[in-house]
């Protein structure tokens, strides 16, 4: 219950974050008879959007925010997958098991609730919750001590439910069902496994009767959406968020799979968790929400690896990463765990800063527009146009949440060192075509009352993604320039230029000016990295306590000299 009430309190205690609120945003259109991948245009299958459909329609009803009911019904669908979880780590374990049943029970509670941190309720938070009782239910199939046929065929479905929400991670269920099949020597498809291939083809069936828009779109922007902020894939394999817990999860397991108590159960943990890792990288992003499933599998694993291995442990290689395991996954819990308390007190400063220029832009868009007004913004980055739209009440003037396929256009040149050389018309690509063509009908068709500005930086390879110069770039369109001058200069907020409508006193209107400015960075490195990183040294010290009381437990329960040469047989 407390872990419930912290994660919880901790999210409703921020604002949201860019992705959930525009998802809730673009099911608010799709009610209002909008249609899903051309008046309102997202790379994502149309799931997601209609997951959000409910708390927008229970919000109406009861006349309050839908980014609370969101909230809402993600904390009671986590209850529901706990429950579940549960039931499924009871028939994993046995009855006699209840102890480890419980403590299990709690860093499931810790993972869905704290662990997910400023990620709560992406996509990768749902798949983890929907998928968690078919991995526990397939460790105990491995173990052969197969699920009832029923449990088992929800399980599935909603496995099926949580990858259509995210199909980078059908490599998940491939593993982890090939290899409980391949441990049980399977003749015939589990009703896990059909569980769950019955709902991504009947999902695959219905995408295309209702929504076939996807498809043209996905062929269309899906290469360009692979480049844009691309990481390559092997640098994300050594550098993502969590690698360090992930590598270790894996090499705790293969440490002290041997003296493991349901070794089964823990095979199938270490599968999910190399796969999932493996998806997150190959969707070649560095994102922490990608990484957040093996994050979870690798808790788990280390949890095992604490409450499930076989005492006294015979190595001295097993005795090590047994105390690695005990410190770094109470290092992670108490991490956690001061996230969400800091976050319910509003002190986390990144955080904070960010809701301060939101608060800012909100009151410059109000005061600027009339009331139900609308709003348009150039950036490449959503976080420029959600929740921004979400809490001043605005209407969005645009298809898309953001301007990201000029970015992938010209993520080449903005990398190099020469000076940005935007294209003609003939020589862009279908992408960057697409995107003109959806700009100028955009404007023309909603005509905003404001329009925000990212503003460009100088041309100069230091800054990067911030040289786009978007009203260079876009006023070479005689469609979109005929509207630009239509809007007048009202003021500069924060990063952003406002421009009106109509007449503004000796306002000007929206040209190209050559960029002035760099972007400020604190280039810190080696010690004074690490130094500046306080919640970094605080981990660290809290990590090498708990290591040094784990490695005088591990020596104190090591076998003796007489003992270490007979080894217990099978258990």
């Amino acid at each position: 219950m407390a872990i419930v009430a912290l994660g919880s309190a901790a999210e409703f205690a921020t604002f949201a974050r860019s992705d959930m609120a525009f998802l809730l945003y673009a099911a608010e259109r799709v009610l209002g008879g909008a249609r899903l991948y051309v008046d309102v245009v997202e790379i994502n299958p149309p799931l997601i959007v209609a997951f959000n459909l409910p708390a927008v329609v229970l919000a109406r009803w009861l006349g309050v925010s839908d980014i609370a009911v969101y909230r809402g019904l993600v904390i009671f669908w986590l209850l529901c997958a706990l429950a579940f979880a549960s039931w499924a780590l009871r028939w994993t374990l046995g009855q006699e098991r209840e102890t480890l049943r419980r403590n299990l029970l709690l860093l499931l509670a810790f993972t869905l609730f704290l662990a997910p941190g400023n990620d709560f309720g992406q996509r990768e938070h749902l798949l983890v919750a929907l998928t968690i009782p078919y991995v526990l239910l397939a460790g105990a199939r491995a173990g052969g001590r197969p699920a009832p046929p029923g449990p088992a065929l929800v399980a599935g479905i909603l496995a099926g439910a949580g990858l259509a929400l995210k199909p980078h991670f059908l490599l998940v269920w491939c593993a982890v069902e090939g290899y409980a099949a391949w441990r049980v020597r399977a003749r015939r498809l589990s009703p896990e496994a059909a569980g769950t291939a019955s709902f991504l083809a009947l999902y695959v069936a219905a995408v295309a009767l209702l929504t076939p828009e996807y498809f043209r779109l996905a062929m269309l922007l899906g290469p360009a959406y692979g480049g844009y902020l691309r990481d390559p894939f092997y640098h994300v394999l050594l550098t993502a968020p969590g690698t360090t817990i992930c590598y270790l999860g894996a090499l705790t397991c293969a440490a002290l799979l041997a003296r493991a108590r349901h070794p089964a159960l823990w095979a199938v943990l270490l599968v999910a968790l190399i796969a999932s890792f493996v998806a997150g990288a190959a969707q070649q992003k560095g994102w922490t929400y990608h990484f957040y499933p093996p994050v979870v599998f690798a808790f788990l694993v280390l949890g095992l690896a604490v409450l499930n291995a076989q005492r006294p442990l015979l190595r001295p290689v097993q005795r090590v990463y047994a105390a690695v395991a005990f410190a770094s996954l109470w290092t992670g819990v108490f991490a956690a765990t001061w996230l969400g308390i800091v976050r319910v007190s509003h002190r986390d400063p990144v955080r904070e800063r960010e809701r301060t220029q939101l608060d800012e832009l909100v009151a410059a868009v109000r005061r600027r527009a009339p009331s139900g007004g609308s709003l348009y913004v150039f950036s490449y980055t959503i976080g420029s146009s959600f929740p921004l739209v979400n809490y001043s009440g605005m209407r969005w003037a645009s298809r898309f949440p953001h301007l990201w396929i000029i970015e992938a256009a010209y993520q080449d040149q903005l990398q190099g060192t020469d000076s940005l050389r935007y294209r003609s018309r003939d020589a862009m690509d279908p992408p960057e075509r697409y995107l003109n063509d959806a700009v100028a009908e955009d404007l023309a068709r909603y005509r905003p009352d404001v329009l925000l500005v990212l503003w460009h930086a100088r041309d100069t390879q230091r800054n990067g993604l911030r040289r786009l110069d978007y009203l260079g770039y876009f006023r070479r369109d005689p469609r979109i320039a005929g509207v630009l001058g239509d809007y007048r200069f009202a003021e500069e907020v924060g990063q952003y230029r406002l421009y009106i409508r109509g007449e503004a006193p000796e306002g000007a209107p929206p040209i190209s000016e050559p960029g002035r400015y760099d972007i400020i960075r604190v280039d810190l490195q080696g010690t004074q990295a690490l130094v500046a990183d306080r919640p970094f040294l605080l981990s660290v010290l809290i990590f090498l306590v708990l290591l040094s009381l784990a490695c005088r437990r591990e020596a104190r329960d090591a076998p003796g000299v007489g003992e270490r040469s007979v080894r217990p047989g099978p258990a």
